[in-house]
């Protein structure tokens, strides 16, 4: 059975950006200005540094829970579901990582069909075990499955103080509902600070389902 705490969730969106594989060979470019791929196009604010940018195949998940909406949503770079099922598709990601004479380090992860599922989580504590009948479906909880474009963003606000960190996740579109009943719409809006003395503020913890099914 695999699980995912909430603090395993924060280290594994580093994932994107270093546990990769079948790297493309990076670019570098002296200006912040460059012209950017469509699918890169929103990019963190153009600063003087080093820019660079390539296209990876990774085996990276996040998940994330929404306490108020009851709702657990989980996005992987393949279709395992952590490692539940075989994996029979993988969607690269591409990624942009901006050095700037400050010291500042800005990425930007963008990835067109990450593979999204989302659970109901009523009457769950917390963030729920994520264990493999949960992720399958097989304890009724999964409500709707498909891709989506996901957006990852580290250091793209302002922070103040060393080691002060802010990074998010953006994400919508459309999924199956499970069981043939048609489809919905989801977003996902996710926003994290970590402040100097190294405390963890959440600031936005959206996940979305219009119309909600259950």
């Amino acid at each position: 059975m695999k699980r995912i705490t909430i603090l395993s969730t924060i280290l594994l969106a580093t994932v994107f950006v270093v546990g990769c594989s079948d790297q493309t060979a990076p670019t570098t470019s002296s200006e912040g200005t460059s012209t950017l791929p469509s699918s890169l196009a929103k990019s963190p604010p153009a600063v003087s540094g080093i820019v660079i940018r390539f296209a990876v195949n990774a085996n990276a998940s996040l998940a994330f829970f929404d306490a108020a909406r009851e709702l657990v949503i989980v996005l992987s770079v393949d279709n395992g579901l952590l490692g539940c099922t075989a994996i029979t598709r993988t969607s690269p990601i591409n990624v942009q990582i901006v050095n700037s004479p400050t010291g500042a380090v800005q990425r930007l992860v963008k990835g067109q069909s990450i593979f999204v599922t989302v659970y109901d989580a009523t009457g769950l504590p917390p963030f729920p075990p994520l264990t493999c009948p949960f992720l399958t479906g097989a304890t009724g909880r999964l409500l709707a499955q498909g891709t989506g474009p996901v957006l990852t963003t580290d250091n793209n606000v302002p922070v103040v103080g060393p080691g002060a960190n802010a990074f998010g996740f953006r994400s919508n579109g459309t999924l199956q509902l499970v069981g043939g009943g048609g489809q919905v719409n989801f977003r996902l809006t996710q926003q994290f600070l970590i402040k100097p003395d190294g405390s963890f503020v959440p600031l936005v913890g959206d996940i979305v389902l219009t119309p909600d099914p259950r």
